[in-house]
């Protein structure tokens, strides 16, 4: 053993990079963010996957500390069985060893696992097949959460799904939502009478109801490790920036009315963010065993410069699969990132499936799928700014309404303005460290699962390469 074990506060901040902290604090020196960074310890941590990056692949990379070629989870909702036996997630193993543990809508916490009554809480992410959550009372809240994250997933939606608002309301008190955060979501829906197109702002709320009912777990529970994910910012970034880092393109095709909307989004999230940083710290200082590490498993930075005005989506599976040639009585669908569909099909039907669609192609180019064990299927549609609303199935012609496919038209016009590198943030905050922090060290993302264990006093396994990372381990 070694020394005394700190306890852990992992705030996951999605995809953040280095140039949008920094420029936060300059423009904001009197952040909460700008003041901690500067006495905190600093990493770029780099995700080492191969392939296209991914959040739901880069996080399990960042959780198991191995990288994608050995746990080999590429999707949501994918059989996990064998990556939980062989590479478990580090909230798993600290559990398993005893370490209270709460986890908080981390990427891949879904299905709860068999036990996850015996962690201190646990809410599955945002992708999970039902509402199970612990302690029991969150139930309401996580349904709520599931239901409007799925109706905006694209396009936000204006509705508020009352039946599952109103479970929620009725646990107010033990939830511990604050009226100062339902004051602050009424005056936002003033704000969308003034000004529609805030209406995009509704996904960062979501996160401050979550934040609340978070907040209210960790100082009742006070578990030594605890978890808690946004993709708040992250969902900004995609969208919005081209208008707040237009220099980044050689080729800019944005109108400036556009640019000039949207331009201080990603900053808005940002502040999101700092609010719930000026909670955590206070927090912090006031239960000093506690360290505060923020972090990303990867990064995101510009690519196009483009708005679009739709993307294809399946609005009707029972069209789509019954055209493929099989009832949708043989598929299950589950939780997946838009507009990316996911389901699970009954083995007599998978071949039926995958020749279905190899045959599938709009606008000249084939649907990419990715199958993994147990019949299940990852379908990546959202083919953009389609003129003739037709796909081909080996040689036929069907109109997207006979395939029961839909062209969504895009509100905010937003495509995806920044993608993923493999390039994130961690920073460190311990009010016990009074070392100097100058300086921005890079370390592999597979190196904090590790590390983490370590400042526990644990083994690391075999299969996890432990270096030194100083704040932490």
């Amino acid at each position: 053993m070694k020394k005394e074990a700190r306890k852990i506060l992992l705030f996951e901040l999605n995809e953040v990079p280095w140039k949008v902290a920094l420029d936060y604090c300059k423009k904001f020196p009197n952040s909460t963010f700008a003041k901690i960074v500067a006495k905190s310890h600093k990493y770029e941590t780099v995700c080492p996957d191969t392939g296209e990056l991914s959040p739901w692949i880069t996080w399990p990379t960042f959780h198991r500390g191995v990288n994608n070629e050995k746990h080999h989870i590429s999707d949501f909702n994918q059989d996990l069985s064998e990556a939980n036996k062989k590479y478990p997630s580090v909230w798993e193993i600290l559990k398993h060893k005893g370490i209270s543990t709460g986890v908080f809508g981390s990427f891949h916490s879904t299905p709860p696992p068999a036990d996850y009554k015996d962690y201190s809480f646990f809410v599955p992410d945002a992708f999970s097949a039902d509402s199970r959550a612990y302690p029991e009372y969150i139930e309401p809240f996580q349904n709520f959460n599931l239901v409007m994250s799925r109706g905006s997933s694209r396009n936000v939606s204006s509705k508020i799904d009352m039946k599952s608002g109103l479970g929620m309301v009725m646990k107010i008190p033990q939830l511990g939502l604050r009226m100062s955060t339902f004051m602050e979501l009424g005056r936002h829906l003033i704000d969308e009478r003034k000004r529609p197109w805030v209406k995009s702002r509704r996904r960062t709320y979501q996160v401050v109801l979550a934040f609340d009912v978070f907040f209210k777990l960790i100082r009742k529970k006070k578990p030594q490790f605890v978890t808690f994910f946004s993709n708040h910012v992250a969902s900004a970034m995609h969208r919005y920036w081209a208008a707040a880092y237009p220099e980044d393109y050689k080729q800019y095709n944005i109108e400036k009315s556009w640019a000039d909307t949207y331009k201080g989004e990603i900053n808005f999230t940002m502040g999101i963010f700092d609010k719930f940083l000026e909670e955590m710290v206070s927090f912090i200082d006031a239960n000093p065993d506690y360290k505060l590490v923020i972090a990303s498993s990867m990064g995101q930075a510009s690519t196009t410069a483009d708005l679009i005005d739709s993307q294809v989506y399946i609005k009707d599976a029972d069209k789509f699969f019954n055209r493929i040639g099989i009832p949708t009585t043989e598929t299950t669908k589950v939780a997946s990132m838009f507009p990316q569909y996911n389901i699970k099909i009954n083995s007599g039907k998978i071949e039926t499936l995958r020749n279905g669609l190899k045959d599938l192609r709009i606008k000249g180019e084939h649907v990419e799928f990715r199958e993994q064990e147990g019949g299940f299927f990852a379908i990546d549609f959202g083919q953009k700014n389609i003129k003739d609303e037709f796909a081909m199935l080996g040689d036929e012609k069907i109109s997207f309404e006979e395939l029961g496919l839909e062209n969504m038209m895009i509100e905010d016009k937003s495509g995806s303005t920044a993608y993923h590198i493999p390039e994130g943030i961690m920073v460190i905050y311990d009010p016990k460290d009074v070392s100097a922090k100058e300086g921005i060290t890079k370390i592999p993302s597979t190196a904090v699962a590790p590390a983490l264990l370590y400042n526990f006093g644990l083994d690391v396994p075999e299969y996890m390469t432990f270096q030194p990372i100083k704040g932490l381990a």
